[in-house]
């Protein structure tokens, strides 16, 4: 928390500045309409204490240029982040898209505004398999004849987060059939490393920069990294966007600018991601070879996730056909 601090300093003097212009203009509605036109020039974003969160930390400088006041929040649970943003203690979060699905589920519609990360998922192998990184054909025929002999193969992962789900589509896409795996399901992301290692698994499916430094503690080996696959979004409730359109364009804005500046200086996004997962800068660089920051949502993506999440039973409704209307794309730079 305490990075976060000269970030609330700057929120605090941005409220401050506001403050003032009202009081000269005798009307409290003002500095939103006589600035950019905004109808709520001041928010907050919440997100988790994790690699990936760079975009987000650096919101509130890249606002101001849309006559914004962004405020930012550590909120480590992402069910607590959820929480956040459905009591309005927070104006967006940055979440996955299996969040937007459950919270539509429950009916309570949520939207993305934007993207932050696509990759960023490992599918960490026990070196024991003695198959080669991205030999799809290989693995898909050791799984196989495993099952055959009832020694299945084990993965493991936390169910349903977004790294479940990204290493689960990777396999089925080059036709592994899942179900002739057997499943270990861990809370503490911490150990899916060691549970490779150990035996207790086969292969894991986990974030950056943990697949990074599983493979530099010779804990296993990368086998695949899903450079496209979708990873975090920036949420909101539609009721925020359908209120407010011209404060969510900016908002936007700002995130495809703090993006834009964040991939050309990876130096300055390696010392984030150290910073917040703990892990030395020489293992963040690194890891930033494994995901790409951007911010333009993904319908096609979204869409297979959405067909996953149904056919695990891990939300209500197939939400395949429907998604589009809750990724608003239109609020996205041309």
């Amino acid at each position: 928390m305490k990075r976060m601090s000269p970030i609330f300093t700057r929120a605090l003097a941005g409220w401050v500045v506001a403050l003032l212009l009202a009081a000269c203009g005798g009307n409290a509605a003002t500095p939103a309409q006589t600035t950019a036109g905004l109808e709520k020039p001041m928010l907050t974003v919440g997100f988790g204490p994790f690699a990936g969160n760079d975009v987000a930390n650096r919101l509130p400088d890249f606002a101001k240029k849309h006559g914004l006041t962004v405020q930012t929040t550590i909120i480590r649970a992402g069910a607590d982040l959820l929480t956040a943003l459905y009591t309005g203690q927070i104006d967006s979060a940055l979440l996955t898209y299996t969040y937007l699905y459950q919270s539509l589920d429950r009916g309570t519609p949520v939207v993305a505004l934007a993207s932050n990360v696509k990759g960023g998922t490992t599918i960490l192998m026990s070196k024991k398999l003695g198959i080669a990184a991205g030999d799809y054909p290989g693995l898909k025929a050791l799984v196989a004849s495993r099952a055959a002999s009832g020694k299945k193969l084990v993965f493991a992962s936390n169910k349903p987060s977004i790294n479940y789900a990204v290493g689960y589509l990777d396999l089925t896409s080059h036709g592994i059939d899942m179900h002739q795996l057997d499943y270990k399901d861990s809370i503490d992301l911490t150990v899916l490393p060691q549970m490779v290692a150990s035996g207790q698994a086969d292969l894991s499916f986990m974030g950056e920069p943990q697949g990074t430094l599983a493979e530099r503690l010779n804990l296993g080996s990368a086998f695949a990294t899903p450079a496209k696959a979708v990873n975090t979004e920036f949420l909101a409730l539609k009721t925020f966007a359908d209120k407010y359109p011209r404060t969510a364009k900016a908002l936007v804005a700002s995130i495809f600018d703090a993006s834009a500046y964040l991939k050309s200086h990876l130096d300055e996004t390696a010392r984030d991601v150290a910073h917040f997962s703990g892990v030395a800068e020489d293992v963040a660089t690194d890891a930033l070879k494994r995901y790409t920051l951007d911010s333009r949502l993904d319908l096609p993506a979204a869409k297979e996730l959405a067909g996953l999440l149904y056919r695990e039973g891990l939300v209500k409704t197939d939400y395949s056909d429907k998604i589009k209307e809750y990724l608003l794309t239109n609020l996205q730079p041309s």
